[in-house]
């Protein structure tokens, strides 16, 4: 319901917030856990507001009105650019405790990109969770 023109957008400016994001995150040096958090939080809130649109399908809310393509686009772009200066603060703050910290918390991400896409693939096709639209 939000148009071919709405997916391309957000893929656009999904993958454009990547190499600001971690422009910023190289000059904006976040070490406070606290600060962390709070834009862990932001990215979780942002992901479950995602998953619950895509949920709605195919009449997710808003999806024909005029602030609809607008705020998905927005709602990506947040979504990878919290989520990837978080990977870039990770990693910066693991590369000052020694190289070995570096190797293993990329492990750890990726074995969490595989647990995290197995479950995407999980409930998109065993749940019943996400429809087709016709």
């Amino acid at each position: 319901p939000y148009s071919q023109r709405c997916f391309m957008l957000s893929a656009s400016f999904w993958s454009l917030s990547f190499p600001i994001t971690a422009i910023l995150a190289h000059y904006v040096r976040v070490r406070q856990v606290a600060v962390i958090a709070c834009v862990l939080v932001f990215h979780v809130a942002i992901c479950l507001i995602l998953i619950l649109i895509a949920a709605r399908s195919p009449h997710p809310g808003f999806g024909h009105s005029f602030h609809g393509e607008p705020i998905m686009v927005l709602l990506w772009v947040a979504q990878g650019s919290s989520g990837f200066f978080l990977f870039s603060t990770a990693s910066y703050c693991l590369r000052e405790l020694d190289e070995e910290a570096v190797k293993w918390g990329s492990v750890a991400a990726q074995i969490g990109d595989v647990f995290g896409s197995a479950l995407a693939f999980v409930l998109i096709n065993f749940s019943g969770l996400f429809i087709e639209y016709h």
